[in-house]
């Protein structure tokens, strides 16, 4: 998978415990991105996994969820926050990839056009099933 981050705006987590992702955190603590890539153990189709995502109560306000043949997006608020999660299906809907955007609704003005240039370039790691 690939995603193009500001490395002046995020500061790099440690790794998780399997590592299948990496989570950067905006310095004062406003914005956190979470990219990750897992199987897609079910074999369901991207509208299936959204609609499964969106009746989950951690999902909070939906007020974003387009989606096509393998990918879809869910964003809205949660909290005092703004949330954007975008999923790529790949390796023919083997894999779920994942770019996890949250910021505070006060730090829109300074995290929107960073999100916006991030969701340009993320791409599965397959290249073939990418939108």
């Amino acid at each position: 998978m690939e995603v193009m981050l500001p490395v002046d705006c995020f500061e790099i987590q440690p790794p998780s415990a399997n590592g299948d992702g990496q989570t950067f955190v905006a310095p004062n603590g406003v914005a956190s991105v979470t990219v990750f890539g897992s199987h897609n153990t079910t074999g369901a189709d991207a509208k299936a996994i959204q609609q499964s995502m969106m009746s989950t109560p951690a999902y909070g306000e939906v007020t974003y969820s387009p989606s096509g043949p393998t990918w879809f997006v869910l964003s809205g608020y949660r909290d005092n926050a703004i949330f954007y999660d975008k999923y790529l299906l790949s390796h023919g809907g083997k894999i779920l990839n994942g770019m996890l955007m949250t910021y505070s609704q006060g730090s829109k003005e300074v995290f929107q056009p960073i999100l916006e240039r991030m969701e340009e370039t993320f791409k599965s790691g397959s290249g073939t099933d990418t939108p």
